[in-house]
């Protein structure tokens, strides 16, 4: 088995973070409507999280994607906008790395948001897409092919032992993925997917361009100590 360097990332703090929006395009202005995250301290779920509903501001919710979630406008209708959550969720995550699954939509939509509303946002993320076609070329890295490939339960009684294991902060819902996506559940599932895709003996940390060094000021730094065979 090749050698491989550690970095940081064995004792940073992640955020698995994920969102629910009104369409598939932030660039034609459709909105965020949830958005989530979740902690991770090296490398264990904490069981604290974040999420919330956002109000879209009148924005229709697109039959495609209201089918994919199932959050209706009277859902949204009361919740907070974007410009109020927004403060929160980088008061939460703002200590760590951000992890997403498929980066460019949810970062592309966050930085709509703030954009729209005047707000300052400059972070990347750790793309648990990158991590996955850097351990399978060419293979399907969409999150249930990765639940799968790594083995890791998706139904609601999973999800629901899985709270109960980590202590988890909230009460959730415990949806069934195949008839709904929640984003917080989503979270909870790339977080899996993200820590074992970490401990894989197959992954080369120090080869993977989803390693992102800034701008974070806990992003991953290269630690001065000898190479680690990992068995």
């Amino acid at each position: 088995m090749p050698s491989h360097f550690l970095f940081g990332l064995f004792m940073a703090k992640h955020y698995v973070t994920d969102t629910e929006t009104s369409g598939l395009h932030a660039a034609d202005g459709d909105r965020i409507i949830q958005i989530s995250a979740v902690e991770i301290i090296d490398l264990k779920i904490t069981g604290r999280t974040f999420s919330t509903y956002v109000n879209p501001q009148g924005r229709e919710i697109k039959l495609g994607s209201y089918q994919v979630h199932k959050i209706s406008k009277e859902m949204v209708a009361d919740a907070p906008l974007y410009s109020e959550v927004h403060p929160r969720f980088m008061d939460f995550v703002s200590d760590g790395q951000l992890v997403i699954q498929n980066k460019a939509f949810d970062l592309g939509f966050i930085r709509a948001e703030c954009a729209r509303f005047g707000l300052e946002f400059h972070h990347d993320a750790v793309d648990t897409i990158d991590l996955a076609r850097q351990r399978w070329p060419g293979a399907q890295v969409g999150l249930d092919a990765l639940l799968r490939r790594l083995q890791i339960p998706s139904h609601p009684r999973a999800i629901e032992a899985l709270c109960r294991e980590v202590g988890l902060d909230r009460q959730i819902e415990f949806v069934d993925r195949s008839t709904r996506h929640d984003a917080l559940i989503d979270c909870l599932l790339t977080a899996q997917v993200f820590t074992a895709l970490c401990s894989a003996s197959e992954f080369d940390l120090a080869a993977s361009s989803a390693i992102v060094r800034k701008p974070w000021p806990f992003a991953m730094q290269r630690l001065d100590i000898s190479p680690l065979t990992i068995d």
